[in-house]
């Protein structure tokens, strides 16, 4: 729904048939929207050559370190990830779970590692990579920094997992909260 679309600041896209996918990210490039994808296990297979079309429409890249392999047929998540990025993509994360996350972004070849937060009990990871993609792209709407969006995404990550079920999500204050609580910065 263009409408819809229109309306927004990012379109994440997540386990799309490529032609779907294609059509949707056009149509967030036309009203100035950020695109981001996570392929999922199954679409990683398909090779990087198959998403070739529609990744020249996706700003940011997340997927695990098994789907950047898949992608690309790297072991080296690192060079993978700059693979993955010389095919239209400004910036790749690689999910790590319990490790927390990478990011390349082509731009001046800039490059984080920010380790998971620590958590006392883990409940359920269902749905923990896709919190921290919620929680990175909502802090780039809030205006964060990478860095600081890359962190926020975490926490809502660990957050999550202390949870059951694959939606049961943190509010904002909540995660400033715990960011404060476990590492002193302030959000």
């Amino acid at each position: 729904d263009e409408g819809i679309i229109s309306r927004g600041r990012i379109l994440h896209i997540a386990s799309l048939r490529v032609d779907t996918s294609i059509k949707a990210a056009m149509l967030a490039r036309r009203h100035g929207l950020k695109v981001s994808w996570d392929p999922g296990r199954r679409l990683s297979l398909k090779g990087l050559e198959y998403f070739r079309e529609f990744l020249k429409h996706v700003d940011i890249v997340f997927a695990n370190r098994n789907e950047v392999g898949n992608l690309t047929g790297l072991r080296d998540y690192r060079e993978a990830a700059r693979k993955i990025s010389e095919y239209g993509p400004n910036i790749v994360i690689v999910k790590k779970g319990g490790e927390g996350v990478y990011l390349y972004s082509k731009r001046n070849e800039e490059t984080f590692d920010i380790p998971a937060f620590q958590v006392e009990k883990v409940v359920d990871t269902t749905g923990a990579g896709d919190a921290f993609a919620a929680g990175f792209l909502m802090g780039l709407i809030r205006g964060y920094s990478i860095r600081k969006a890359l962190i926020y995404g975490n926490a809502v990550a660990a957050l999550k997992i202390t949870r059951l079920g694959s939606h049961n999500i943190p509010g904002h204050e909540e995660v400033v909260k715990f960011i404060w609580d476990h590492s002193g910065e302030s959000f």
